[in-house]
């Protein structure tokens, strides 16, 4: 299990544990179901530096290196899915145009234009979070965004496309187990009551709502998802969810 874990770490962000996992499919492809842990690290760590720096730093300042740590953790994989994907529908306009532009390592003026606004809409949010709220939403955003890909996986045919969003191990994942995802939704359903209550039934239906639409979206424009959509529909569900620290603050 703890092997697993370490290898899903190391294939989705940048916390140097490589040198003690040694890569195998299959490895690759159970560790996926380890996502919203890396969630929780993610999330304990964001979380960890947000207490550490914030009582020396006006809060626009910590909530500026908040966003930029956890760009660094995850080597921003995410943003690069979600500009990916969005320079991919944007700009194409049928199924092979759309892939063939995903795969281009260039980013273009709508790749461009969503990455701006995802790291802006993440700042203004976190930003008009309240000081006591903002630790739980935060972690809550890193484990159940990260669930968010799983489903899509689970029911989804997947597109090799060597993508940024670790391809080599997700083009497997459709044998998961389909009972292990729902446990894990269960889990991030538990975590959100513990955190939030009755109110954290809204985050999930609205997150459920996310991967309904964005896996009808893909599979209406290239019947399948590729890695930069699980990235996209992973920065979108995260993006929604600290949205709620705004609404509740």
């Amino acid at each position: 299990m703890l092997k697993l874990f370490l290898h899903c770490i190391v294939l989705t962000t940048r916390i140097p544990l490589d040198r003690f996992i040694r890569f195998n499919e299959k490895s690759m492809m159970q560790s996926l179901l380890f996502l919203p842990f890396v969630g929780a690290v993610l999330g304990i760590l964001g979380v960890g530096f947000y207490l550490l720096i914030s009582p020396f730093l006006p809060k626009e300042i910590v909530i500026i290196f908040v966003v930029t740590f956890l760009v660094l953790l995850t080597g921003a994989f995410e943003e690069d899915a979600l500009a990916d994907a969005v320079d991919g529908f944007g700009g194409g306009s049928n199924r092979e145009k759309v892939l063939t532009i995903m795969r281009d390592s260039r980013i273009g003026a709508y790749g461009s234009l969503a990455l701006i606004l995802s790291i802006m809409m993440e700042f203004m949010f976190l930003l008009h979070t309240s000081p006591i709220l903002l630790p739980k939403i935060l972690f809550f955003a890193m484990v159940a965004s990260r669930f968010s890909a799983l489903p899509l996986i689970w029911k989804m045919s997947y597109i090799d496309d060597s993508s940024s969003f670790v391809s080599a191990f997700t083009k497997h994942a459709r044998n998961t187990d389909g009972y292990k995802v729902l446990l894990l939704f269960f889990i991030v359903v538990l975590l959100g009551w513990i955190l939030f209550g009755f109110a954290s039934f809204q985050i999930i239906g609205i997150l459920l709502l996310i991967v309904i639409i964005t896996g009808w979206y893909y599979y209406k424009r290239i019947q399948g998802v590729t890695g930069d959509c699980l990235g996209a529909t992973l920065k979108i569900s995260e993006l929604v969810i600290i949205f709620f620290g705004v609404l509740w603050a």
